[in-house]
């Protein structure tokens, strides 16, 4: 399908609103195409077969898909819709794909990577420079690293679908680290932030989000704010604190995008085909955090048959667990 870095800007910049400038926007739509041939280059690897039916992730036989809301109105009246989601060829979910070929990118360039280890403080100079870090490793410690990533391997194979099994496993990787990290320091002229959000820091969540208290945390426990909380301590600033991405997608999608959505006194939260985390943000902040789906048997025997073939294997339990037992006749 067509698309240009002008149609692309049009979808985006009523996707995103202002989080990002416009100039900063536009640029990274000119550079889209020779992003995905710089990752080519280093590694990853993409096959141009389209989703033949609507997803928010597709299974390994697609990959290429419209990962927003492209198709749904008012987007659609503005942007020509194009599919701009790519997940690299992978068995498993492709960003921990593209993370492997990166980092093995990067050693062959002769850069050095340090795993098992926690920022602790960046150091500045007399006149507010910044010099260097200062962390918390296991590095030096070959065999306590190593217990560790296998912990953190195995929490993440369970992150999504039973999360107080993957507790258990970060955990236990979590006393590892503690009992056994070595303090370091690095000098660097300057030091990128390229961190995570607050969703496992309920002080946080309680200060920014009040309202999303009981969602669910998407990401690790790693995902406590700290990385945040390194910049502000040098004087940095933050913005936008008080947005999260809140997750209970409507899947199998080609099926259950035919029922309608609706919150507490029937009203209808707002269109079901647009991305599904735009749909509970305004399930969230509008309807009490409540609403409900409603099908008939029609879509809901179209939803059982759509499920084995068309949602990724490591949401299959918990979609199998909706459609045939968690819900209400």
């Amino acid at each position: 399908m067509d698309d240009t870095p002008e149609n692309m800007f049009a979808y985006l910049r009523q996707e995103i609103g202002d989080v990002v400038k416009k100039k900063t926007l536009k640029r990274f739509c000119e550079e889209s195409p020779g992003m995905i041939q710089w990752l080519e280059k280093h590694g990853a690897r993409f096959k141009g077969a389209l989703s033949p039916y609507e997803t928010s992730y597709p299974n390994t036989q697609h990959y290429l898909y419209f990962s927003g809301s492209e198709k749904a109105y008012l987007y659609s009246s503005l942007a020509k819709p194009a599919p701009r989601g790519y997940r690299m060829v992978h068995d498993e979910f492709s960003g921990a794909g593209i993370a492997k070929v990166l980092l093995d990118g990067a050693r062959l360039l002769g850069v050095q990577i340090v795993p098992a280890s926690k920022v602790e403080k960046i150091l500045l100079a007399k006149d507010g420079s910044v010099r260097g870090v200062e962390c918390l490793t296991l590095a030096n410690s070959t065999s306590k690293h190593a217990k560790h990533e296998k912990l953190t391997k195995r929490a993440l194979k369970y992150q999504i679908t039973l999360p107080p099994i993957a507790g258990w496993f970060h955990n236990r990787a979590s006393k590892i680290f503690k009992r056994n990290a070595q303090f370091a320091a690095a000098e660097a002229p300057s030091v990128i932030l390229a961190a995570e959000g607050f969703s496992y820091n309920p002080e946080m969540k309680k200060k920014y989000l009040p309202d999303f208290q009981g969602v669910t945390p998407l990401g690790t426990p790693a995902d406590d704010g700290s990385g945040i909380m390194l910049g502000v301590a040098v004087g940095g600033s933050t913005s936008h604190m008080g947005y999260m991405s809140t997750w209970r997608f409507l899947y199998p999608r080609s099926a259950l995008l035919e029922g309608v959505v609706v919150a507490n006194q029937g009203e209808r939260v707002g269109a079901e085909d647009v991305y599904g985390a735009l749909l509970i943000e305004k399930m969230m902040r509008k309807h009490q955090s409540q609403g409900f789906a409603i099908y008939d048997s029609t879509q809901w025997a179209k939803a059982k048959k759509q499920l084995p073939t068309q949602v990724p294997p490591v949401l299959k339990l918990q979609r199998y667990h909706w459609l045939y037992w968690d819900h209400k006749s």
